[in-house]
């Protein structure tokens, strides 16, 4: 009797369990995303529940009130010891990477009702798209970092959303609620947005955060317009802040480079850089703040000014900083470069005891200090609403720092609308 020889048989069925194993393990870890259309009756938080990755969550035209939660943050943003808890509320968290697209941000509200009223911690990237957010709510713990959004651990992208009325505040706390937080380990990606009246920074910065700004609005705030703290770092273009406390300013030993941005009508300063933070500013308007313009705040920060127009600041009786162009404080190094000033309240600058003017005029005692090609002016190149006046123009367009350029090339200008990052014609 002849055995029939199996072998071949064996060999096919192995080749189809593992082919049924490959198929089975590539769609359990590729699930197909969906969209979410969701009506204001329907619950946004309960959603959240059951979202995939990667899924589309659409809201209605409407407002969505949430129902907050109380939660205890386990690390601190800005406490000297990171691991100091603190108690607040939470509006929507979101854990998962996802995007959520309203209609248009004036006709698609989120109410906040909360500390933390959009809390960010999912570990991959949020879209945030054509939203209103509003009615943030301070908790009474001094250490949380309450905002209308709160991001850790998460890349997130935030596009033509209005961040408003996130203005509540309690009388015994100086901080109030912020528009924007970064935290640990977050990436912000913030493009074509308003923040506006905030009770506290538009936008805060703490360890480990990072932040891309393009074409924002931050006003009508507390704080600081745009705070940037410890190790955070920040590249912001085309960047409006007015009527805060303050404007933009690097702390701790964070890094920013600030272009094309305008900031004015601030109370008290318009630049600063402290610590051993590095604050770049190319191409900046820093026109009618209360107090100084820009300030240079200690021995161990840098600051590389080019290009900018630094006017009309020290309206307000001395605050913060005395009321003048340029304050320097300590021997922190600086680079001042075709740099504009012009009817600053007490003066270009002080604590400079040189000509800013005279490019070889830096007394050799002071190595750190570098200027080229700066001007003080007796009035002023903009007209009322702080464009340039028209008999100025061409000379502003073409007059900047030879180091830099124009987008078409051409030699830079002073001030928002010329260099590599001006807006587009």
């Amino acid at each position: 009797m002849c055995l029939q020889n199996t072998k071949p048989l064996w060999n096919n069925l192995l080749i189809h369990w593992f082919g049924l194993a490959i198929l089975l393990f590539f769609v359990s870890n590729h699930v197909v995303a969906k969209t979410h259309f969701l009506q204001t009756e329907h619950s946004l938080q309960q959603i959240l529940q059951f979202v995939q990755p990667n899924d589309t969550i659409r809201l209605s035209k409407g407002e969505w009130k949430l129902i907050p939660s109380e939660w205890v943050d386990s690390l601190c943003g800005n406490c000297l010891d990171a691991k100091v808890m603190s108690k607040t509320t939470v509006g929507l968290k979101i854990t998962t990477p996802l995007t959520i697209l309203g209609v248009h941000w004036d006709s698609t509200i989120l109410r906040m009702n909360a500390g933390y009223g959009i809390f960010i911690h999912a570990g991959g990237t949020v879209h945030l798209e054509n939203l209103g957010i509003t009615g943030g709510v301070r908790s009474a713990d001094g250490n949380a970092t309450d905002a209308a959004i709160v991001v850790r651990n998460s890349e997130v992208v935030i596009k033509n959303c209005r961040i408003f009325k996130n203005n509540h505040r309690i009388d015994t706390l100086v901080v109030g609620v912020a528009g924007v937080v970064g935290r640990e380990g977050s990436k912000i990606v913030m493009e074509q947005c308003t923040i506006e009246e905030t009770s506290w920074d538009g936008i805060a910065l703490y360890r480990g955060a990072s932040l891309i700004a393009k074409d924002l609005l931050i006003q009508q705030g507390r704080g600081a317009g745009i705070g940037i703290t410890w190790d955070a770092n920040a590249w912001i273009e085309r960047v409006t802040v007015r009527s805060f406390w303050k404007g933009i300013g690097t702390f701790g030993n964070s890094v920013a480079t600030v272009k094309n941005s305008v900031i004015r009508e601030n109370l008290g300063w318009g630049l600063i850089a402290t610590g051993t933070s590095t604050l770049v500013a190319e191409n900046n308007a820093i026109v009618k703040n209360g107090n100084c313009g820009v300030g240079v705040w200690s021995d161990s920060c840098t600051m590389k000014l080019s290009n900018n127009l630094i006017g009309e600041n020290g309206w307000k009786t001395q605050w913060v900083c005395p009321c003048v162009g340029l304050w320097r404080v300590g021997r922190g190094t600086v680079h001042l470069r075709y740099n504009l000033f012009w009817l600053n309240d007490s003066g270009a600058t002080k604590d400079v005891d040189w000509d800013i003017t005279q490019d070889d005029a830096v007394p050799d005692s002071i190595p750190n200090w570098v200027q080229v090609g700066n001007r003080i002016l007796l009035e002023s190149p903009l007209d009322e609403q702080n464009n340039p006046k028209p008999d100025q123009w061409e000379w502003l367009k073409n007059g900047g720092d030879p180091m830099l350029v124009n987008r078409d090339g051409t030699r830079s200008g002073y001030g928002p609308w010329f260099g590599s990052s001006a807006p587009t014609p």
